[in-house]
């Protein structure tokens, strides 16, 4: 394969435009309930444009704001906070607007739209970022920096069978996605269903450390070697499942001294005590024989009167994250001390309920698992096809 030119965007012949109005931005007052769709970040998912969450401006705003009027097949950008997300404008939003954090990229026939959307959201791209990025606190991607991130240009032919190709691996992926938001949506309702009741009932309470027992390590972070007792760590620890990719490992002497203060077990319900995952919780999977937990994490030990899964599903709840919060201190990387975690109140249904509802669970569960599996191997293989497409261009 013959390599191609590498481009700058801002010398592609692109149209680039952003929603920044300066002055003319629209006053949270001028938000209506029907007109003219403003584009957010927000409204960005599975790279194209969602109706929920949509905010609208009167036609005569729109007209007024003229920088950000988008086009269907538009490819949209974020430039501020989460840098790089990518959309391409639906149909429907033929002539809507765009806020201050998105930039529009109108291609006038020397890129197919579809394969523009796929370059700007690959790791090509993303990697050019950082050092394009300014600000601290909040960064931000200012357009005569975008303008500076470079693509690939094939042949026009050659640019629509790359986009069917990514676009057909990107479907499977966002199938697999939306099989699995099914499967979390069915796990919320019978949640709801079942305990909704007990979740109000403050007769029905009792403190964390009343149902359980708590096994944290305080000491030093601890060697990590390449091979031997698997370490948990809390970025281990995603919302609602257990990401074995990214375990460390520690040498047998090492576990000795760590686990002074107990031993975890499978089935335990860890749970994150600050910085970016504080709240997140899951359950130790099976597949463990020996193995640490290390900071910023509590492994919670139910009692008699308790059954892990409903605690797992109980600490996620809305009404227990909402208490987390407001018990966690700190300013840059918030967090919750033991002591204040122990006393938080947490609902005690029958225990009978509780089980029915782990044993009913554990069967959405295992279609979860092999959903994931199956987005596992989608996003292996877009990324895949994403490497191959791109490794033949001059950096």
């Amino acid at each position: 394969m013959s390599k191609w030119e590498n481009v700058e965007i801002g010398s592609s012949g692109l149209k680039i435009a952003d929603g920044n109005y300066s002055a003319k931005y629209p006053r949270s007052e001028e938000f209506i309930v029907e007109g003219v769709p403003f584009i957010r970040a927000n409204n960005f998912k599975n790279k194209t444009i969602q109706d929920e969450d949509m905010y609208f401006i009167s036609p005569e705003k729109h007209a007024e704001l003229k920088k950000g009027h988008v086009l269907p097949n538009d490819v949209l950008i974020t430039t501020r906070g989460n840098i790089g997300e990518v959309a391409i404008v639906p149909k429907r939003h033929n002539d809507s607007n765009i806020n201050a954090q998105i930039v529009l990229l109108r291609s006038y026939g020397n890129f197919h739209p579809l394969y523009l959307l796929h370059v700007l959201g690959s790791n090509l791209v993303k990697e050019q970022l950082p050092k394009l990025t300014t600000g601290t606190a909040l960064k931000q991607l200012p357009v005569k920096n975008l303008k500076k991130i470079k693509i690939p240009l094939p042949p026009l032919p050659t640019q629509q069978k790359i986009a069917a190709i990514l676009d057909e691996a990107d479907k499977l992926r966002q199938l697999n996605k939306q099989l699995i938001a099914k499967y979390e949506a069915l796990s919320q309702s019978l949640f709801l269903e079942m305990f909704g009741d007990y979740i109000h009932d403050k007769n029905s309470k009792k403190k964390i450390e009343d149902i359980a027992s708590f096994i944290d390590y305080r000491g030093k972070t601890p060697e990590r070697v390449d091979n031997g007792v698997p370490l948990i760590s809390a970025k281990c620890v995603r919302p609602g499942y257990f990401d074995k990719t990214r375990l460390d490992f520690i040498s047998k002497e090492t576990y000795s001294k760590v686990m002074t203060r107990g031993y975890p077990k499978v089935g335990d319900v860890l749970f994150t005590t600050e910085g970016a995952t504080l709240g997140y919780t899951c359950r130790i999977p099976n597949g463990f024989k020996d193995f640490a937990v290390g900071q910023r994490l509590i492994t919670l030990q139910v009692n008699e009167n308790y059954n892990a899964i409903t605690l797992d599903y109980m600490l996620n709840s809305d009404t227990l994250q909402f208490e987390i919060f407001k018990q966690a201190t700190g300013s840059a990387a918030k967090g919750i001390r033991s002591a204040k975690f122990a006393k938080i109140l947490i609902p005690v249904p029958p225990l009978l309920l509780q089980n029915l509802f782990a044993q009913r669970i554990q069967v959405i569960e295992q279609q979860k698992a092999q959903a994931q599996q199956a987005l596992a191997k989608s996003e292996d293989l877009f990324n895949s096809l994403l490497q191959r497409t791109f490794k033949t261009i001059d950096t």
